[in-house]
Protein backbone atom coordinates (compact mmCIF):
# COMPACT_ATOMS: atom_id res chain seq x y z
CA UNK A 1 0.00 0.00 0.00
CA UNK A 2 1.48 3.30 -0.92
CA UNK A 3 1.58 6.42 1.49
CA UNK A 4 0.53 9.60 0.96
CA UNK A 5 1.38 12.71 2.06
CA UNK A 6 -1.76 14.23 4.49
CA UNK A 7 -2.28 16.53 7.20
CA UNK A 8 -2.41 14.71 10.55
CA UNK A 9 -6.00 16.51 12.39
CA UNK A 10 -2.85 18.33 14.91
CA UNK A 11 -1.78 20.16 12.48
CA UNK A 12 -4.25 21.31 11.06
CA UNK A 13 -5.76 22.58 14.65
CA UNK A 14 -2.51 24.52 14.62
CA UNK A 15 -2.70 26.11 11.56
CA UNK A 16 -6.45 26.90 12.41
CA UNK A 17 -5.27 29.04 15.53
CA UNK A 18 -2.77 30.56 13.53
CA UNK A 19 -5.00 31.79 11.48
CA UNK A 20 -7.28 33.23 14.57
CA UNK A 21 -4.65 34.39 16.06
CA UNK A 22 -3.87 36.65 12.97
CA UNK A 23 -7.85 37.19 12.13
CA UNK A 24 -8.68 38.58 16.04
CA UNK A 25 -6.88 41.81 15.52
CA UNK A 26 -7.57 42.25 12.14
CA UNK A 27 -11.30 42.68 13.01
CA UNK A 28 -10.44 45.18 15.90
CA UNK A 29 -9.18 47.00 13.72
CA UNK A 30 -11.70 47.03 11.18
CA UNK A 31 -14.08 48.24 13.85
CA UNK A 32 -12.18 51.12 15.22
CA UNK A 33 -11.65 52.18 11.95
CA UNK A 34 -15.53 52.28 11.18
CA UNK A 35 -15.92 54.04 14.29
CA UNK A 36 -13.43 56.65 13.12
CA UNK A 37 -14.92 56.78 9.76
CA UNK A 38 -18.34 57.52 11.25
CA UNK A 39 -17.51 60.20 13.26
CA UNK A 40 -15.31 61.75 10.63
CA UNK A 41 -18.44 61.54 8.00
CA UNK A 42 -21.14 62.91 10.83
CA UNK A 43 -19.05 65.77 11.98
CA UNK A 44 -18.09 66.87 8.12
CA UNK A 45 -22.10 66.89 7.68
CA UNK A 46 -23.22 68.63 10.38
CA UNK A 47 -20.12 71.28 9.77
CA UNK A 48 -21.75 71.45 6.27
CA UNK A 49 -25.40 71.97 7.29
CA UNK A 50 -23.44 75.28 9.77
CA UNK A 51 -22.24 76.72 7.04
CA UNK A 52 -25.28 76.45 4.74
CA UNK A 53 -27.46 78.02 7.59
CA UNK A 54 -24.83 80.87 7.78
CA UNK A 55 -24.89 81.44 4.25
CA UNK A 56 -28.62 81.59 3.75
CA UNK A 57 -28.51 83.86 6.94
CA UNK A 58 -26.03 86.34 5.38
CA UNK A 59 -27.82 86.48 2.11
CA UNK A 60 -31.21 86.81 3.57
CA UNK A 61 -32.10 83.36 1.74
CA UNK A 62 -36.36 83.90 1.37
CA UNK A 63 -36.04 87.03 4.09
CA UNK A 64 -35.41 84.37 7.15
CA UNK A 65 -32.84 84.05 9.51
CA UNK A 66 -31.39 79.87 9.57
CA UNK A 67 -30.17 78.17 12.12
CA UNK A 68 -29.11 74.35 13.08
CA UNK A 69 -31.09 72.81 16.13
CA UNK A 70 -30.74 69.41 18.08
CA UNK A 71 -33.41 67.09 17.87
CA UNK A 72 -32.19 64.28 19.67
CA UNK A 73 -29.12 62.33 20.88
CA UNK A 74 -28.59 61.53 17.15
CA UNK A 75 -30.68 63.93 14.82
CA UNK A 76 -30.87 67.55 14.17
CA UNK A 77 -32.57 69.89 11.77
CA UNK A 78 -31.98 72.63 9.23
CA UNK A 79 -34.69 75.76 10.34
CA UNK A 80 -35.38 79.14 9.49
CA UNK A 81 -37.76 81.64 10.66
CA UNK A 82 -37.09 82.73 14.42
CA UNK A 83 -35.84 80.98 17.38
CA UNK A 84 -39.20 81.04 19.11
CA UNK A 85 -41.54 79.41 16.21
CA UNK A 86 -38.90 77.99 14.02
CA UNK A 87 -39.63 76.04 10.75
CA UNK A 88 -38.14 72.73 10.21
CA UNK A 89 -36.48 72.69 6.58
CA UNK A 90 -34.41 69.41 6.40
CA UNK A 91 -33.42 67.09 9.19
CA UNK A 92 -30.45 65.05 9.67
CA UNK A 93 -28.79 62.02 11.53
CA UNK A 94 -25.46 61.28 12.74
CA UNK A 95 -24.08 57.77 12.03
CA UNK A 96 -24.06 54.91 14.06
CA UNK A 97 -22.75 54.39 16.56
CA UNK A 98 -22.09 58.50 17.34
CA UNK A 99 -24.11 60.86 19.24
CA UNK A 100 -23.78 63.87 20.19
CA UNK A 101 -21.98 63.86 23.79
CA UNK A 102 -23.46 67.37 24.78
CA UNK A 103 -27.33 68.07 25.33
CA UNK A 104 -29.52 70.23 23.24
CA UNK A 105 -27.76 72.87 21.51
CA UNK A 106 -29.36 75.66 19.06
CA UNK A 107 -27.52 78.34 16.84
CA UNK A 108 -28.93 80.99 15.01
CA UNK A 109 -27.61 83.18 12.67
CA UNK A 110 -28.47 86.60 12.86
CA UNK A 111 -30.03 87.48 9.32
CA UNK A 112 -27.97 89.80 6.72
CA UNK A 113 -24.37 89.38 8.68
CA UNK A 114 -24.65 85.52 9.79
CA UNK A 115 -23.16 86.16 12.84
CA UNK A 116 -24.32 83.94 15.79
CA UNK A 117 -23.51 86.25 19.42
CA UNK A 118 -21.39 83.98 20.59
CA UNK A 119 -19.08 81.17 19.90
CA UNK A 120 -20.82 77.32 20.09
CA UNK A 121 -19.02 74.63 20.61
CA UNK A 122 -21.17 70.84 19.71
CA UNK A 123 -19.01 67.89 20.60
CA UNK A 124 -19.97 64.57 19.76
CA UNK A 125 -18.36 60.94 20.16
CA UNK A 126 -18.50 57.28 19.38
CA UNK A 127 -16.52 54.59 20.29
CA UNK A 128 -14.45 56.58 22.72
CA UNK A 129 -13.53 59.29 20.35
CA UNK A 130 -14.49 62.49 20.13
CA UNK A 131 -14.55 65.01 17.44
CA UNK A 132 -16.13 69.09 17.70
CA UNK A 133 -17.57 71.90 15.94
CA UNK A 134 -16.76 75.18 16.95
CA UNK A 135 -18.91 78.17 15.63
CA UNK A 136 -17.87 81.49 16.52
CA UNK A 137 -19.01 84.62 16.77
CA UNK A 138 -19.12 86.09 13.31
CA UNK A 139 -19.91 82.61 11.83
CA UNK A 140 -16.85 80.77 10.92
CA UNK A 141 -17.46 77.27 11.13
CA UNK A 142 -14.48 75.06 12.28
CA UNK A 143 -14.11 71.27 13.08
CA UNK A 144 -11.45 70.13 15.64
Amino acid sequence: MKKYPALTLLELLVVMAIVAVVAVPSFLAIGRFRVQQALASSVEELAGVMKRAHIFSRESKDDRAWGVVYKDSATYMLVSGRPEDPAAEAEYGLAAPVVFADEAFEVWFDQGTGDTGSEVLITMGGGGQEARVVVSQTGLVEVR
